[in-house]
Protein backbone atom coordinates (compact mmCIF):
# COMPACT_ATOMS: atom_id res chain seq x y z
CA UNK A 1 0.00 0.00 0.00
CA UNK A 2 1.47 3.36 -0.55
CA UNK A 3 2.46 5.46 2.11
CA UNK A 4 0.70 8.43 0.85
CA UNK A 5 -2.57 6.84 1.02
CA UNK A 6 -4.44 6.82 4.45
CA UNK A 7 -7.53 4.84 5.39
CA UNK A 8 -10.08 6.47 5.08
CA UNK A 9 -11.62 7.52 8.82
CA UNK A 10 -14.74 5.82 9.73
CA UNK A 11 -17.14 7.02 12.37
CA UNK A 12 -20.82 6.84 13.42
CA UNK A 13 -23.64 8.96 11.98
CA UNK A 14 -26.60 8.67 14.47
CA UNK A 15 -29.60 8.71 12.15
CA UNK A 16 -31.80 12.46 12.36
CA UNK A 17 -35.10 12.07 12.97
CA UNK A 18 -36.63 14.02 10.34
CA UNK A 19 -38.21 17.43 11.55
CA UNK A 20 -41.90 17.91 11.86
CA UNK A 21 -41.97 13.51 13.43
CA UNK A 22 -42.54 12.33 16.62
CA UNK A 23 -39.97 9.62 17.37
CA UNK A 24 -41.25 6.30 16.95
CA UNK A 25 -40.06 5.06 20.34
CA UNK A 26 -41.64 8.35 22.26
CA UNK A 27 -45.42 7.04 20.53
CA UNK A 28 -44.94 3.72 21.21
CA UNK A 29 -44.62 4.68 24.69
CA UNK A 30 -47.65 7.21 24.96
CA UNK A 31 -50.31 4.47 22.96
CA UNK A 32 -48.93 1.95 25.80
CA UNK A 33 -49.44 4.37 28.92
CA UNK A 34 -53.29 5.93 26.87
CA UNK A 35 -54.10 2.34 26.77
CA UNK A 36 -53.39 2.02 30.51
CA UNK A 37 -55.26 4.84 31.81
CA UNK A 38 -58.12 3.79 29.77
CA UNK A 39 -57.92 0.47 31.24
CA UNK A 40 -57.54 1.43 34.71
CA UNK A 41 -60.50 3.73 33.83
CA UNK A 42 -62.65 0.73 32.94
CA UNK A 43 -61.49 -0.88 36.33
CA UNK A 44 -62.75 1.87 38.15
CA UNK A 45 -66.28 2.25 36.37
CA UNK A 46 -66.56 -1.82 37.07
CA UNK A 47 -65.42 -1.33 40.82
CA UNK A 48 -68.32 1.54 40.73
CA UNK A 49 -71.19 -0.38 39.70
CA UNK A 50 -69.73 -3.26 41.61
CA UNK A 51 -69.32 -5.55 38.77
CA UNK A 52 -65.94 -6.38 39.40
CA UNK A 53 -65.32 -5.25 43.35
CA UNK A 54 -61.73 -4.44 43.23
CA UNK A 55 -62.55 -3.75 47.13
CA UNK A 56 -63.29 -6.86 48.06
CA UNK A 57 -60.83 -8.69 46.09
CA UNK A 58 -57.60 -6.17 47.18
CA UNK A 59 -59.22 -4.46 50.47
CA UNK A 60 -56.23 -3.56 51.74
CA UNK A 61 -55.23 -1.93 49.04
CA UNK A 62 -58.00 -0.77 46.94
CA UNK A 63 -60.68 -0.72 49.74
CA UNK A 64 -60.79 2.76 49.80
CA UNK A 65 -62.11 3.36 45.82
CA UNK A 66 -65.92 4.26 45.79
CA UNK A 67 -68.50 2.13 44.96
CA UNK A 68 -72.41 2.26 44.64
CA UNK A 69 -74.21 1.27 47.73
CA UNK A 70 -76.18 -1.49 46.18
CA UNK A 71 -78.65 -1.37 48.67
CA UNK A 72 -79.49 2.17 48.28
CA UNK A 73 -80.19 1.85 44.51
CA UNK A 74 -82.06 -1.44 45.27
CA UNK A 75 -84.42 -0.17 47.63
CA UNK A 76 -87.18 1.25 45.98
CA UNK A 77 -87.51 -1.26 43.38
CA UNK A 78 -87.25 -4.66 45.67
CA UNK A 79 -89.56 -2.64 48.32
CA UNK A 80 -91.96 -2.44 45.17
CA UNK A 81 -91.74 -6.06 44.08
CA UNK A 82 -92.24 -7.55 48.29
CA UNK A 83 -94.96 -5.29 48.74
CA UNK A 84 -96.76 -6.18 45.60
CA UNK A 85 -95.79 -9.92 46.10
CA UNK A 86 -97.11 -10.38 50.01
CA UNK A 87 -100.80 -7.95 50.26
CA UNK A 88 -103.51 -10.17 48.90
CA UNK A 89 -106.18 -8.60 47.42
CA UNK A 90 -108.39 -8.53 50.00
CA UNK A 91 -109.81 -5.53 51.81
CA UNK A 92 -107.70 -3.97 54.56
CA UNK A 93 -104.69 -6.55 53.75
CA UNK A 94 -101.79 -4.28 54.99
CA UNK A 95 -99.30 -7.03 55.39
CA UNK A 96 -95.95 -5.16 54.97
CA UNK A 97 -97.15 -2.03 55.36
CA UNK A 98 -98.17 -2.18 59.12
CA UNK A 99 -95.68 -0.21 60.19
CA UNK A 100 -95.91 2.40 57.76
CA UNK A 101 -97.52 5.90 58.72
CA UNK A 102 -100.23 6.01 55.98
CA UNK A 103 -99.91 10.08 55.93
CA UNK A 104 -101.56 13.44 57.20
CA UNK A 105 -105.39 13.80 57.45
CA UNK A 106 -106.39 16.00 54.73
CA UNK A 107 -108.93 17.92 56.61
CA UNK A 108 -107.27 20.66 58.82
CA UNK A 109 -109.74 20.03 61.32
CA UNK A 110 -108.86 16.39 61.86
CA UNK A 111 -110.30 12.71 60.53
CA UNK A 112 -111.97 11.36 63.49
CA UNK A 113 -115.21 11.79 61.82
CA UNK A 114 -114.00 10.00 58.88
CA UNK A 115 -116.31 6.44 57.63
CA UNK A 116 -114.87 3.46 56.45
CA UNK A 117 -116.11 2.59 52.95
CA UNK A 118 -115.73 -0.65 51.15
CA UNK A 119 -117.11 -3.16 48.44
CA UNK A 120 -116.39 -6.43 47.18
CA UNK A 121 -116.15 -6.42 43.42
CA UNK A 122 -118.55 -8.78 41.51
CA UNK A 123 -115.69 -8.87 39.19
CA UNK A 124 -112.74 -11.27 39.82
CA UNK A 125 -109.76 -9.27 37.58
CA UNK A 126 -110.51 -6.08 39.54
CA UNK A 127 -109.70 -5.62 43.25
CA UNK A 128 -111.99 -5.27 46.44
CA UNK A 129 -112.31 -0.87 47.39
CA UNK A 130 -111.54 0.10 50.53
CA UNK A 131 -111.43 3.87 51.05
CA UNK A 132 -112.86 6.47 53.38
CA UNK A 133 -116.01 8.93 52.82
CA UNK A 134 -115.62 12.40 54.16
CA UNK A 135 -118.55 14.83 54.95
CA UNK A 136 -118.05 18.56 55.83
CA UNK A 137 -119.54 19.85 59.06
CA UNK A 138 -118.49 23.65 57.34
CA UNK A 139 -119.38 25.30 54.84
CA UNK A 140 -115.69 25.19 53.14
CA UNK A 141 -112.38 23.67 54.08
CA UNK A 142 -109.09 23.48 52.95
CA UNK A 143 -107.85 20.10 51.37
CA UNK A 144 -104.27 18.89 52.68
CA UNK A 145 -101.57 16.72 51.07
CA UNK A 146 -101.71 13.31 52.87
CA UNK A 147 -98.36 12.52 52.08
CA UNK A 148 -95.53 14.33 50.04
CA UNK A 149 -94.76 13.18 46.48
CA UNK A 150 -96.39 14.44 42.63
CA UNK A 151 -99.84 15.53 42.19
CA UNK A 152 -101.86 15.21 39.19
CA UNK A 153 -105.14 16.58 38.76
CA UNK A 154 -107.76 15.42 36.45
CA UNK A 155 -112.13 15.67 35.56
CA UNK A 156 -113.58 11.93 34.67
CA UNK A 157 -117.40 10.74 34.72
CA UNK A 158 -118.20 7.72 37.16
CA UNK A 159 -121.39 6.40 37.62
CA UNK A 160 -123.42 9.68 35.98
CA UNK A 161 -121.40 11.87 37.84
CA UNK A 162 -119.07 14.55 36.92
CA UNK A 163 -115.57 13.97 39.39
CA UNK A 164 -112.38 16.10 39.38
CA UNK A 165 -109.47 13.52 40.82
CA UNK A 166 -106.40 14.50 42.22
CA UNK A 167 -103.39 11.96 42.90
CA UNK A 168 -100.66 12.05 44.56
CA UNK A 169 -97.95 9.13 44.01
CA UNK A 170 -95.08 8.81 46.72
CA UNK A 171 -91.73 9.64 45.56
CA UNK A 172 -90.34 5.71 45.34
CA UNK A 173 -93.62 4.90 43.05
CA UNK A 174 -94.91 2.19 45.36
CA UNK A 175 -98.18 4.19 46.79
CA UNK A 176 -100.94 6.45 45.38
CA UNK A 177 -103.34 8.76 47.22
CA UNK A 178 -106.61 9.12 45.73
CA UNK A 179 -109.22 12.04 46.47
CA UNK A 180 -112.47 12.31 44.55
CA UNK A 181 -114.88 15.37 44.73
CA UNK A 182 -117.71 16.60 43.18
CA UNK A 183 -116.63 18.78 40.05
CA UNK A 184 -118.16 21.68 40.94
CA UNK A 185 -117.61 22.08 44.80
CA UNK A 186 -113.60 21.40 43.98
CA UNK A 187 -111.41 24.01 43.32
CA UNK A 188 -107.79 22.99 42.85
CA UNK A 189 -104.74 25.22 43.95
CA UNK A 190 -101.84 22.52 42.88
CA UNK A 191 -102.75 21.23 39.68
CA UNK A 192 -98.87 19.49 39.08
CA UNK A 193 -95.78 18.94 39.82
CA UNK A 194 -94.72 18.17 43.69
CA UNK A 195 -96.36 18.78 46.94
CA UNK A 196 -95.16 18.26 50.35
CA UNK A 197 -97.22 16.65 53.06
CA UNK A 198 -99.90 18.71 54.85
CA UNK A 199 -99.12 21.20 52.17
CA UNK A 200 -102.85 22.85 51.20
CA UNK A 201 -103.92 21.47 47.73
CA UNK A 202 -107.17 22.58 47.04
CA UNK A 203 -110.50 24.35 48.30
CA UNK A 204 -113.75 22.31 48.96
CA UNK A 205 -117.20 24.30 49.40
CA UNK A 206 -119.76 22.66 50.89
CA UNK A 207 -122.28 22.73 47.82
CA UNK A 208 -122.09 19.74 46.49
CA UNK A 209 -121.41 16.10 47.06
CA UNK A 210 -120.64 12.63 45.61
CA UNK A 211 -122.62 9.65 46.08
CA UNK A 212 -121.00 6.32 46.66
CA UNK A 213 -122.71 2.91 47.46
CA UNK A 214 -125.94 5.07 47.84
CA UNK A 215 -124.68 7.39 50.02
CA UNK A 216 -123.38 10.77 49.74
CA UNK A 217 -119.71 12.33 50.68
CA UNK A 218 -118.21 15.63 50.74
CA UNK A 219 -115.46 13.91 49.07
CA UNK A 220 -113.56 9.94 49.37
CA UNK A 221 -110.14 9.33 49.52
CA UNK A 222 -108.36 5.60 49.56
CA UNK A 223 -104.49 4.10 49.17
CA UNK A 224 -103.85 2.24 46.29
CA UNK A 225 -100.44 0.52 45.65
CA UNK A 226 -99.32 1.32 42.20
CA UNK A 227 -98.28 -2.14 40.63
CA UNK A 228 -100.51 -4.48 41.90
CA UNK A 229 -103.47 -2.03 42.33
CA UNK A 230 -104.67 -3.38 45.71
CA UNK A 231 -106.57 -1.41 48.13
CA UNK A 232 -104.54 -0.55 51.87
CA UNK A 233 -107.68 -0.37 54.24
CA UNK A 234 -107.21 2.78 55.98
CA UNK A 235 -108.55 4.19 59.75
CA UNK A 236 -108.07 7.58 61.52
CA UNK A 237 -105.31 7.85 64.47
CA UNK A 238 -107.11 8.44 68.01
CA UNK A 239 -106.45 12.22 67.82
CA UNK A 240 -107.32 12.27 63.81
CA UNK A 241 -104.47 14.11 62.40
CA UNK A 242 -102.79 10.74 60.93
CA UNK A 243 -104.57 8.03 58.81
CA UNK A 244 -102.44 4.71 59.54
CA UNK A 245 -103.33 1.11 58.25
CA UNK A 246 -104.47 -1.14 60.58
CA UNK A 247 -103.05 -4.12 61.90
Amino acid sequence: MPDNLQPESLTYQPQQTPKGKMNPLFLLIAEVAGLFAVFIVFLSILNFFNIISLRSIFPNQLGWLPHLNQTQTTKSTSSTQNQAATLQPTIGTSAGLTSILMGTCPLPIGCQNAAQISSVSTDSAQENFAGLGFTLASSQSAILAMREGKISVTNSTENNQNLTVVTITDPANIQQYIYKFNQTAYSPLVSSGNVTEGQTIGDLENTSTLTYLSKPYSFILYLQLVISKNYIKLMPSADGKTLNSPN
